[in-house]
Formats: structure tokens, sequence, C-alpha cells
């Protein structure tokens, strides 16, 4: 994966795009578990910049969310893996904000994944959270913007041994 992940830096960095690692990429790094998917926050539209990115990594584009500008590309050369592109709402700690679950809402550099555990942004206290094994929203509307969170909080704390605060 970290093959993969120095790959899609590359990428950005020949189109000199800033990008972060985000969201379950790095809460599975922290909590020391092998992930299949590599969440990335760029400051362009994955909709535009991902038929190349697939391309170059010798995988699929598949459109996920045009409205919010969120892409995937599949890849299937030995396990399978999939990169998940999304648009940067604001700065890096304005995206993390919007996001549901203190655990998810880490980020760090690809510039600095090669010191990934002291390099994470933290704003929301999520390591802190996977320590004390809590799945905890952001606000207080994060369930009223998408109630289907509902269902992921109870996924998490059932899949991590966690309880809901």
């Amino acid at each position: 994966m970290m093959q993969v992940i120095a790959r899609v830096r590359e990428l950005l960095d020949e189109r000199s795009i800033e990008g972060y690692l985000a969201g379950g990429t790095v809460r599975d790094a922290v909590m020391g578990r092998e992930s299949d998917d590599i969440d990335v926050v760029i400051e362009a539209s994955p909709l535009d910049i991902g038929p190349d990115f697939a391309h170059s990594l010798n995988g699929k584009f598949i459109p996920l969310d045009e409205d919010n500008d969120i892409a995937r590309v599949a890849l299937y050369d030995e396990a399978p893996l999939h990169i998940d592109l999304a648009r940067m709402r604001g700065s890096i700690a304005e995206d993390l904000a919007l996001r549901d679950f203190t655990i998810d809402a880490m980020a760090v550099s690809l510039d600095k994944i090669s010191a990934l555990e002291s390099n994470i942004i933290d704003p929301f206290g999520g390591r802190l959270d996977i320590k004390s094994k809590v799945v905890r929203s952001l606000s207080e509307d994060s369930f009223k913007e998408d109630p289907a969170r509902l269902l992921r909080a109870v996924r998490l704390a059932a899949e991590f041994n966690y309880k809901i605060d």
C-alpha cells in the first residue's frame, strides 16, 4: 500500500496539487491495522484528474459523487485496493471539521507520510478517542445532516469493539 501512496504523491506533485491522507486510512494507521482503501483529500477536482490517475496506476476510474466531487480509482493487481479521491472543502482543518467522527477526522500531508505518526493533523482528538475506544461524533448536527451516520457509528463500534459516546 505504501508504494501506491508514494505513486499517488508523485502524481499529485507532477501537477503541483496538495494532498492529504485522511479519514479511515489515517485511523487504521494509528490503530496499527491494515487497510484496503486509501482516502486522499486534494486541492483539485478528482473528477478531472481521476481518469489520468487511474490510467497511470493501471486501475479503473469510478465517479462516486459528482455533486461533492468524489471519485474512486480501483486497483486489482495483487489484492483489491481502492483510492478514494475527494476535493478538499476549504483548508484541511475545515475539511476535517465536516467529517462524522473524531476517529475519522485526522489527516497527514502526503509530503510527510514517511513520519506519519508524528505528523498527524488531529484537531478533534481522534487519537485520544482511539486510545479510549470511543466513537464520538464531531457535532450535534452530524446525525441530522446524514442519518446514515447512525448506522456507521454502530458498525464502527462493533468492528472495533468501541463504545459510542
